[in-house]
């Protein structure tokens, strides 16, 4: 079996961890897999290019060229597999989702759906973007409530959605200490409990609740919040000694040296249907502390010595959780990880399809 991942995003992102994670996996089941992104990977089969950065009219051609270069490769390669990846519909995804509607071994990999949920109908071109999800047959996904999203959505009994739990992660955990920027060692403090917010800044990732919640921190609790901040919500709240922003895209090194420096990684979202950033915590294997969203909930569940859940969602509730959060702890027992390892493994996925 070959399978072509295919991820617009990339590097944009981070997504080229989930790639490369997907990769290693499948390759110890004796699956190859060729990735189609737009990093110089040593799995990276077709180049895309980045349609982030740039003039609109470069940008649009760069699109339209893909798009025909990656359809003459499927018709080429028409006994294969093809998975595309989608993160929240966007308006170039149009284009390369057009193959999934004929291709029977085509498959769109679903991890978020706030866009088109019931909860959100503000969206002037959802009725547009239901349609073209209509058409499209066969799903995976890596959460429950975007499975019951797509049945919402689709209605019809023909479409194929396969419920696989979000595979391990396989990169290494390690960095030279040389290549990571002054500015980014300074944020850690080995004399205080280091809490890290990684990832998208924003208010569904409730950024907000943990900045509302620092005053309420005990004083040897020391915060550090990196990842894009699109929505500028950082420039309102001031940094201090024990309050550190790093707002912009974070390195892999960079990435390797926060996780493995920091004592707890804090994930207090408003809504999620599955993060990355979760499995990444469980990776490095640092307890975490997590809103009590459903998603989080059932991992709390499934696997109890991961970390912590608090409720209600509010920074009150956050601060207790912090200030009371145990570390003398045993987190990640051996039996919640062989679980984990079992319930994620990528054969779910590969005997499915």
């Amino acid at each position: 079996m070959t399978i072509n991942l295919i991820d617009t995003i990339g590097v944009e992102t981070g997504m080229h961890k989930y790639d490369d994670a997907f990769v290693t996996l499948c390759e110890k089941e004796r699956t190859k897999v060729n990735i189609i992104s737009n990093y110089n990977g040593k799995d990276v089969t077709l180049l895309l290019h980045n349609y982030y950065h740039g003039s609109i009219l470069k940008r649009i051609c760069f699109l339209f060229y893909d798009f025909f270069r990656l359809l003459i490769y499927e018709i080429k390669n028409n006994d294969q597999y093809y998975i595309y990846q989608s993160f929240g519909f966007r308006l170039i995804d149009i284009f390369f989702y057009i193959p999934l509607i004929f291709n029977s071994k085509s498959y769109l990999l679903i991890h978020d759906l706030f866009e088109l949920n019931a909860r959100n109908k503000s969206d002037g071109l959802r009725p547009v973007k239901k349609i073209l999800y209509k058409k499209i047959k066969r799903y995976i996904c890596h959460s429950k409530l975007v499975k019951n999203d797509l049945e919402e959505i689709t209605t019809y009994k023909s479409h194929k959605i396969i419920l696989v739990p979000h595979f391990e992660y396989t990169y290494t955990t390690d960095y030279d200490n040389n290549n990571i920027p002054l500015p980014v060692k300074s944020v850690i403090n080995s004399q205080l409990i280091n809490i890290l917010f990684f990832g998208q800044v924003s208010k569904t990732k409730g950024v907000d609740i943990l900045l509302e919640a620092f005053p309420l921190l005990n004083e040897n609790v020391n915060v550090i919040i990196a990842g894009v901040d699109k929505s500028d919500i950082l420039l309102k709240y001031t940094q201090n000694k024990r309050l550190h922003f790093i707002s912009r895209y974070i390195q892999d090194e960079e990435l390797n040296f926060l996780f493995s420096s920091c004592d707890i990684v804090v994930m207090p979202y408003r809504e999620i249907y599955q993060s990355g950033v979760l499995e990444t915590v469980i990776h490095f294997q640092k307890p975490v502390i997590m809103s009590s969203v459903k998603s989080f909930r059932e991992y709390k569940l499934r696997y109890p010595s991961f970390g912590e859940c608090y409720y209600p969602n509010t920074p009150e509730s956050l601060a207790n959780c912090i200030n009371n959060f145990n570390l003398n702890k045993n987190y990640y027992n051996q039996a919640d990880l062989c679980k984990y390892n079992k319930e994620h493994s990528i054969k779910i996925l590969l005997q499915q399809l």
